[in-house]
């Protein structure tokens, strides 16, 4: 900013618009459709995953407290089998956390570029040289969090956290 004071571009006025995005995303209609589409892609899935994970802890347990009553070849294959499953939930649990992270930078990648645009829209609008995201310190003229949450179909200023 001081390069661009110093510079020849200084002389004319410099407007100045303030954005606080930590509000913006958290109250955007995207943000929580993200959330939506978050849930319903993997909560059975998730659920799906518990249930399967305390069948084999309840397994894992019978098979304790039963294998030195059992024969030896029932014991390796019980085994055989617990080690399989244990691989099997291993593989899954990995494959849930990959998939909600991709999901997850997906849908957030898409929903900063749908802010980036209306933020830049409303910036030319307004006429503005610079936007300055979360500043310590601005006054209301300045902060245009408002009006993006707006443009955006979200809450407004009732919800407005008090500035530092």
């Amino acid at each position: 900013v001081s390069a661009l004071l110093a510079s020849g571009a200084a002389s004319a006025e410099l407007k100045v618009g303030t954005l606080f995005v930590d509000q913006l995303l958290l109250q955007s209609p995207q943000f929580k459709a993200n959330q939506e589409k978050m849930k319903a892609e993997f909560e059975k899935r998730g659920k799906d995953f518990d249930a399967d994970v305390k069948k084999f802890q309840a397994d894992a347990e019978k098979f304790n407290k039963e294998k030195d009553v059992i024969s030896g070849s029932a014991r390796a294959e019980r085994e055989k089998t617990l080690s399989a499953t244990q691989v099997d939930l291993n593989f899954r649990k990995n494959q849930l956390q990959e998939d909600i992270q991709n999901l997850d930078r997906k849908l957030m990648a898409d929903m900063q570029a749908k802010i980036k645009g209306v933020i830049d829209q409303i910036a030319k609008a307004k006429g503005l040289d610079l936007v300055v995201r979360d500043p310590i310190f601005t006054t209301d003229a300045l902060d245009i969090t408002d009006e993006v949450l707006k443009a955006l179909g979200g809450s407004d200023a009732a919800a407005k956290p008090a500035k530092k």
